[in-house]
This record gives C-alpha cells, sequence and structure tokens, in this order.
C-alpha cells in the first residue's frame, strides 16, 4: 500500500495515519496471511478504496475488515483512522520581536461568547487573564518588552502566552520597524508576481484601509525590486521620493518580512581594537601642551619681575626729598614698597586636561561580541540605537557587522 500526495502538499498529518495502517497490515499478515493470501486481496483492495474517498471527504474512516475463511482467530477487524491538525512548536520569541495580529481577536471573542458555556459565565472569564492583556497591548508596532511593562506582566508569561498565539498561527513575528533599517529581496518576491491573490492582498493591506488611491497595484508591487542592500528606508525613500500619503510603509515593509519577500540585514556593533588608545593619546597631547604653556608663562613672569626690581634699584634720594617708608620721593609723592617684587612668587595654573571618554557599561561592553545586534542592545539597555551609535563613535574602537 502506498500513499500518494501534490509535490507541494503537507504531510504532516498523514504521517501517523501511514504508521498505524502499516502496522495494521503487518498484524493482518501475520496472523492472517492477509497480503500473501489471493482470497485476502478483495477485502484490502475495498479498503484502499473506501480509505482515499473517506479521509479525502471527511478526514476520518473507520477500518472494517471480513477476515472470514482467512483466519479463525480473526473473524473481523477494524480500527479507526482520523486526520488531526498539525502545528509545528512555536518559534523563540525574543523581547525585541513585535507581534502582528493574524486575526481579529475581538471577533472571535464575540464567536465564543455565543456558546452554551458563555451563556452561563461572564464572557471574560473563558479569557485567560494574561493573554487578555496582552492581546490589548499589541498593536503591531510595540515589542515583547513594551508589552510587558505595558500590560505589567512579567515578561516571561508575556512570551508565553505569546508563543501560544504563535503555536495556533493567530500572530507573525516581525523586527522593530526604524527609517534606519536596512533590507534585502529575496528570491520569493517572485511569488508575488506570478499570484493575483498575493498582489490583492497586498494592496488591501498597504494602502490605507484597502481603499484604492493614486497608486497602482504594479508600482505598488514593482516598489520591492527597488530595494537595495546596504540602503536604509529612508534613504530608499528620499531616492525614489516616495509619497507617503498613499500607502502604509511600515505595513509595506511588514508585509515582505512576514510572507519572507524581504530579509532584514542587522548591524551587529563589534569591539575590534583598544577602544581607550586613542582617548589616551589625546589626553597625553592635550598634557605635554598644558605643560609647555605652562613654562613659557613661568619664563614671562619671572622676566617681567626681574625687570621691575631693576627699576626700583635705579631709584637714588635728592637733596630735597623725603624719606616714606624706607623709600625716596623727589616730588613729595609717596611711593610704598610692594613686597611682592621682593619676594617674587611664581604660580602657574595648569590648563585642566580633557576629561574621559564616556564610560560604558561593562554589560553593554559585553554585548559587542559580534552576536547581538542593534535591536537586541537597544532593547535591552533602553536606549535607541542613534544614541547607542554616537555613544559608541565617541568610545571609539568599534566596527560595525551587516548580515
Amino acid at each position: 500500500m502506498c500513499f500518494a500526495f501534490g509535490i507541494n502538499a503537507d504531510t504532516k498529518c498523514y504521517e501517523p495515519v501511514v504508521k498505524r495502517v502499516g502496522c495494521l497490515l503487518k498484524e493482518l499478515e501475520i496472523g492472517g496471511r492477509l497480503l500473501s493470501d489471493p482470497e485476502g486481496q478483495r477485502p484490502l483492495k475495498t479498503m484502499m478504496r473506501q480509505l482515499v474517498t473517506k479521509l479525502n471527504a471527511h478526514g476520518e474512516y473507520q477500518i472494517e475488515l471480513d477476515l472470514k475463511g482467512l483466519a479463525q482467530s480473526m473473524v473481523s477487524t477494524g480500527i479507526s483512522i482520523r486526520l488531526f491538525p498539525h502545528y509545528d512548536n512555536p518559534s523563540e520569541i525574543r523581547l525585541y520581536d513585535v507581534p502582528v495580529r493574524k486575526m481579529d481577536f475581538e471577533a472571535a471573542r464575540i464567536k465564543s461568547s455565543s456558546s452554551e458555556f458563555q451563556s452561563k459565565v461572564a464572557s471574560e472569564t473563558v479569557w485567560d487573564m494574561v493573554l487578555d492583556k496582552v492581546i490589548h497591548c499589541m498593536d503591531n508596532v510595540n515589542h515583547v518588552r513594551r508589552i510587558a511593562r505595558l500590560a505589567q506582566i512579567q515578561e516571561d508569561w508575556v512570551i508565553l502566552a505569546l508563543k501560544h498565539l504563535d503555536y495556533f498561527g493567530c500572530i507573525n513575528l516581525v523586527d522593530i520597524f526604524q527609517f534606519g533599517n536596512i533590507y534585502e529581496p529575496q528570491y520569493r518576491l517572485m511569488c508575488l508576481y506570478r499570484s493575483a491573490r498575493l498582489q490583492r492582498e497586498c494592496f488591501s493591506y498597504v494602502t490605507r484601509d484597502g481603499k484604492v488611491g493614486d497608486i497602482a497595484m504594479d508600482a505598488l508591487v514593482q516598489m520591492y525590486l527597488t530595494i537595495r542592500n546596504r540602503q536604509t528606508v529612508g534613504e530608499w525613500i528620499i531616492e525614489q521620493k516616495l509619497d507617503l500619503d498613499k500607502f502604509d510603509i511600515r505595513r509595506f515593509i511588514m508585509f515582505g518580512i512576514m510572507h519572507r519577500l524581504l530579509k532584514r540585514i542587522h548591524c551587529y556593533p563589534v569591539v575590534c581594537g583598544p577602544p581607550s588608545l586613542q582617548h589616551e593619546n589625546e589626553q597625553e597631547r592635550a598634557a605635554t601642551e598644558s605643560g609647555t604653556n605652562g613654562i613659557k608663562a613661568a619664563a614671562e613672569a619671572t622676566s617681567e619681575a626681574k625687570e621691575e626690581s631693576a627699576a626700583e634699584a635705579k631709584i637714588e634720594p635728592g637733596p630735597g626729598a623725603e624719606t616714606v617708608n624706607g623709600t625716596a620721593s623727589e616730588t613729595g609723592a609717596s611711593v610704598t614698597e610692594n613686597p611682592t617684587h621682593s619676594q617674587q612668587s611664581i604660580q602657574t595654573t595648569p590648563t585642566p586636561a580633557p576629561s574621559a571618554p564616556n564610560a560604558i557599561d561593562p554589560k553593554l561592553l559585553n554585548m559587542l561580541d559580534g552576536c547581538h545586534h542593534l535591536d537586541e542592545i537597544s532593547v535591552v539597555f533602553d536606549i535607541d540605537t542613534a544614541t547607542l551609535k554616537d555613544t559608541f563613535k565617541e568610545y571609539g574602537g568599534i566596527e560595525y557587522v551587516y548580515h
């Protein structure tokens, strides 16, 4: 017996069925020689036709075989076969992921309230409290950590609730949208050109409330090809001279990520050398210049003091001169001795050295190993990416790897 499927069919839900039918045939052959006996092939062919028909039509089948005359110990046998939906394990959810709704949760709430159980109790009791708060804070913009703060729930609980929604295909996970992000088109972009249904879905999702504006569907599809690697979204908008009033640029990028038409190129900061070497050289150079200026100022002050002392020594009392405080005065004017000339003390104030570079948190510095991109660092330390880049530039010795 062989199960045949289409080349693009999802066969995961059929794998348990194949195993159960295989075990059944093995037991029938051992106990009643169903496959080797020509008389047993007739009920087997009937079972195969009914199995295909019932599974395709109803997703379940009750196998019943009449084995009279084939095996004394097995007069009749039966087994229930049913197809169950297969769900992949939820993907890993990080604090910087943005959950995007794929369904209307309010409509699902109304539908669940029409059940018999909901008619007896309040509708709020069926929805988990954590899940209800998380859904309320999901606006397709907030990342996981922000949702946890808005809902005032522990981050682990929020991640667990989002995994529950992701397991049943209720949400998609995308990156944080910023105009400084970099994307590149993928090979799956050809599916958008070949599928009219996907084009209509894209147009309805990207345009404002699905309304037909001045932008055409073909032009909207063509814009995905104009996105180039190593070009930020902001630079791409300016280069293409796009009118953002005609469509939602955030939903445009989000649709490409969810359907794997675009790939996010992340920026990974890496410490490539001694970050303080450059600042130490600048500090030593400034200290050297400060010391040289101090020596020059001291020499000038000393020479001026010597000249003033020599000028005072040349003054001699005349015939009608009076002595006031031990100093000669010919015109009757008093000249008071300045003790600073006789006891000259030279004091120089050195130029203050430049302040040290902005200190970086050691925890942040440990994340600059090429394994953490800017989105993750920004969310973990609650610092925007522009401020992070300015801090890294001032600190020095940090390069960026795009992948």
